[in-house]
């Protein structure tokens, strides 16, 4: 059986406690924030009307004109149904139909494997924040 699903711009009001939920389980909200969030577009990948995933995308210059996005996080329940790779695959195709050069993000170790099979590769030294260890991952889009 085929699922509907749908990715279409949120407000940030409704990102937030996905991120907070997913990435910072049992802590502040506040850290689920961060810096040009109101100046950011937020996406959400949809099922039966519902919001289970959701990214944020930010202009950058640190690769040229590049496109970095951040706090990409599904509902833990619906983790592993190929709905975070629906939403990646589309933010990638915005990036080429927009004439970005590079799309990076600051990425969790743990979910290198993740990104790799979507043609990303690491990119510098790793570091560790808040018990947590990153790495930048990025991609050429043209």
């Amino acid at each position: 059986m085929k699922t509907e699903f749908e990715i279409k711009s949120v407000p940030f009001a409704w990102v937030l406690p996905i991120r907070q939920e997913v990435m910072y389980p049992g802590k502040s909200a506040e850290l689920a924030n961060v810096a040009g969030d109101d100046e950011a577009i937020h996406w959400g990948l949809f099922v039966s009307d519902k919001l289970v995933s959701v990214i944020s995308l930010f202009n950058s210059l640190k690769y040229g004109r590049s496109l970095q996005f951040r706090k990409f996080a599904t509902l833990v329940t619906e983790q592993g149904k190929g709905y975070g790779s629906r939403l990646l695959q589309q933010v990638v195709d915005y990036g080429i139909s927009e004439g970005y050069t590079v799309i990076w993000c600051n990425a969790r170790i743990s979910a290198l494997g993740f990104y790799e099979r979507f043609g990303f590769c690491q990119d510098g030294d790793g570091w560790q924040k808040n018990g947590i260890d990153y790495i930048i991952i990025k991609k050429a889009l043209r």
